[in-house]
Order: C-alpha cells, then sequence, then structure tokens
C-alpha cells in the first residue's frame, strides 16, 4: 500500500468532517529536512539477493587510486602505503536512468553521447541479457541487471532519496525517447533551475497520445514551455527536493507504474511540488518502440487499482484524520483537492511559462497555477525551492 499510509500511525480520532469544509488554518510548516547546500554522498542500497552491479562498473564511490597513495614510512622504519587523498566526485546536473534492451542499444548510445558523461550520470536498467560492454562509455555508467522489470520498479530500489540528492533532477526515459532538435541538456537543466521547476517532460514532437496528448504535444510558439498539473511516467524529470514525494508514492510491486504519473501534482504539489513544466524549448520524440513492453489489459488494472487505493485511503482519512496535526492537515486538504477534480482524467495546461516566473523578487518563483474554486478553503500554495525537501 502506498501514498503516504504512514500518516494513519500518527491520526488521532475527531469528529468526521465533511470533505467540503475548509479547512482549518495549518500548523507550522514541514521542516526542511536537508538544506541544499549540505548535500553528503551515500551508498546505494542494493540487494544482492535479487539484483547484481555490472562488474565493470567503476566509480560508484570515492575510492583509492594509484594516485592517491604513497610511501610513508612507520615509527619501526618500515615502508607502508598512506592514503594522502580520497577523490570526492563532483556535483552532475542529473541522473538520466533508462530501462534497456538489446534492441535499444543504437538510441541509448546516441543519448549517453547527447547528455555526456561529465555533467550527467547515468544508470541503465537492463532487463535482458544484452552485453554492453562494446561502448567505450560503459565503464563509466552504473548498470543493473534484473530480468523483466519495469522503470518504476527499479527506480523505486535503486535511486532512493538518498541517492537522489547527489543531482539537481533525476530524469526518468523510456529507451523510446528521442532528443529532437539537438538541444542542449545542460541548457535544459539551467532552465528548469532558474524557473523553479519541480516535475517537467520535454514537449513531444511525435508520440502524444491519449486525454493527456493535448497538454504534452509542442507548442512552437512558446519559447520556454507551459505550465500544466500533470507529467507523464513515460519520462519525468524529477528535481531531487520533489523526488522524495515521487518516489514516496512508487509503489514496491508496480510493474507498468500506469497511473503513478497521476498521483505526483495532486499529492505532491500540497507539499508546494506545484510546478509542473512541460518544456517547449526541449523537445523529443516517443518512438512507441520500447524494447519491453507489457500487456495493456494488466496496465489497465493497475490504473484502476491505483485510483482505488487513493478513494479508500481518502474514505481513511475523512474518518480519522486530524486538522490539528501536520499528518491529518496535509491528508485532508489533498483528499479535498482530489474530490474536487478526476486526477485520472482532468489534464490541464495553466498557461506559458514566461521570464517573470523566474523573478524571485517580484514572487513568480514561488507561485502555484492552480484556479482559485481548488485552492478556496484549503491549504494556502505556494512553491517551496526545487532543491528543497519537505515531509509530513
Amino acid at each position: 500500500m502506498f501514498l503516504l499510509t504512514e500518516l494513519a500511525r500518527h491520526h488521532a480520532t475527531p469528529p468526521e468532517l465533511d470533505i467540503d469544509d475548509p479547512v482549518p488554518a495549518p500548523p507550522a510548516p514541514p521542516a526542511l529536512l536537508v538544506p541544499h547546500d549540505q548535500i553528503h554522498f551515500y551508498r546505494s542500497r542494493i540487494d544482492p539477493g535479487f539484483a547484481f552491479l555490472e562488474p565493470r562498473i567503476v566509480g560508484l564511490e570515492p575510492g583509492f587510486t594509484r594516485a592517491s597513495m604513497s610511501d610513508a614510512a612507520n615509527d619501526d622504519g618500515s615502508t607502508a602505503r598512506k592514503v594522502d587523498h580520497v577523490p570526492v566526485p563532483s556535483r552532475k546536473l542529473g541522473l538520466v536512468a533508462i530501462p534497456v534492451g538489446e534492441t535499444a542499444k543504437f538510441r541509448i548510445d546516441t543519448l549517453v553521447r547527447q547528455f555526456g558523461l561529465e555533467q550527467f550520470a547515468f544508470m541503465l536498467f537492463i532487463w535482458d541479457q544484452s552485453d554492453w560492454s562494446k561502448f567505450p562509455w560503459f565503464a563509466n555508467v552504473t548498470a543493473i541487471r534484473v530480468a523483466r522489470q519495469a522503470k518504476f520498479w527499479y527506480a523505486k530500489r535503486f535511486i532512493p532519496p538518498e541517492v537522489a540528492l547527489h543531482y539537481d533532477y533525476i530524469w526518468l526515459l523510456d529507451d523510446d525517447m528521442v532528443l529532437d532538435f539537438e538541444w542542449s541538456p545542460v541548457n535544459a537543466t539551467e532552465t528548469m533551475r532558474r524557473y523553479n521547476v519541480h516535475f517537467a517532460q520535454s514537449a513531444l514532437t511525435v508520440g502524444e497520445h491519449f486525454d493527456q496528448g493535448a497538454i504534452e504535444k509542442r507548442v512552437e510558439e512558446f519559447a520556454v514551455g507551459h505550465w500544466t498539473n500533470f507529467v507523464e511516467m513515460m519520462g519525468p524529470i524529477i528535481s531531487r527536493g520533489a523526488y522524495w514525494c515521487a518516489w514516496t508514492l512508487t509503489p514496491w510491486d508496480t510493474s507498468s507504474s500506469w497511473g503513478v504519473d497521476n498521483s505526483f501534482y495532486p499529492v505532491c504539489s500540497g507539499l508546494g511540488y506545484c510546478r509542473f513544466a512541460v518544456l517547449d524549448a526541449y523537445p523529443m520524440k516517443h518512438l512507441d518502440t520500447r524494447t519491453f513492453v507489457g500487456e495493456v489489459d494488466k496496465k489497465l488494472r493497475e490504473v484502476e487499482a491505483s485510483h482505488k487505493q487513493f478513494l479508500d485511503w481518502c474514505a481513511d482519512v475523512r474518518k480519522t484524520a486530524s486538522p490539528d496535526t501536520k499528518e491529518g492537515y496535509f491528508a485532508l486538504d489533498v483528499c479535498r483537492r482530489l474530490a474536487m477534480r478526476d486526477p485520472f482524467g482532468n489534464y490541464v495546461t495553466f498557461r506559458e511559462m514566461t521570464p517573470a516566473d523566474a523573478d524571485v523578487e517580484e514572487g513568480g518563483w514561488e507561485t502555484c497555477f492552480e484556479s482559485a474554486e481548488v485552492l478556496k478553503g484549503g491549504a494556502e500554495m505556494w512553491a517551496v525551492p526545487w532543491w528543497q525537501v519537505r515531509v509530513v
């Protein structure tokens, strides 16, 4: 069971609240968990019982190198190796994580070269027995091989929040996403930081589909992009601060992950991660040629299960949550906003991204774009910095 179910352990039992009642004034806001300038390096949690790291991979952690060792005399006059310096890897702009198989090799090779390994790290989720050792860059990326799993299943296990704190943004791309017009991922990252974007995706020039296709399609006249209430699971780009919320909402037993992306805006916006953007200046093609494809009926059942979990959770929240606690107040407000619209079908473009939205002094940097009707009677929504981790 996902969706912050741990909150239930903290709930008191007040009188039942009607979902249309305004939520009382909030208690103190959630605290900053990790300041953006105090990021530490952690070991990724890896369970050797079900996965392994490719033996060719190097540089996962700071390590000893020949240059860092020097001869030193011990007290007894003997010579021993002494560590003078342990190199610390420089911060990278992003972690690009992609599920890959044999037929994706050409596309992935192109993508790695376009992003570059100086500014970006790559994590390949290899779901088959394909051999990637022929690529010169392979020794400098992280490769994890687990048979026939999908992207968010890997991300839940191998990109926990403390790993995401190494990077500015986490790019969770399908293996059939291709850069269009040869834009710079470095420039895209700088744009997202400047506009305080929490969740983003590249606008699509090819491959938009279903109801959400209307907001994903590239708008050529928009210089930067447009603000929305949704980004799709085919290629979300999530800031290191917002990633904690996205990771929490991802179930451990996910398969296709259909429906997971629908939960990001309704829940995470309540924590201040409300700036969702489709980047028209940095478009991609969605080729619909994934190397790993599951059954559609199974994916649809996963969507239904995800929606039902929200309904069941909110039913319990309305009965048990106390508005006098941070946990209860947050849960009630999320469920109030969920009850006002269908999060699985109401895809909205708020407006174009403009230079004023990047203005820190005038408040444009912390603006949320939800309608006044949704905001009325609930929590005041304002955007936290893209690097800030907020917890309830």
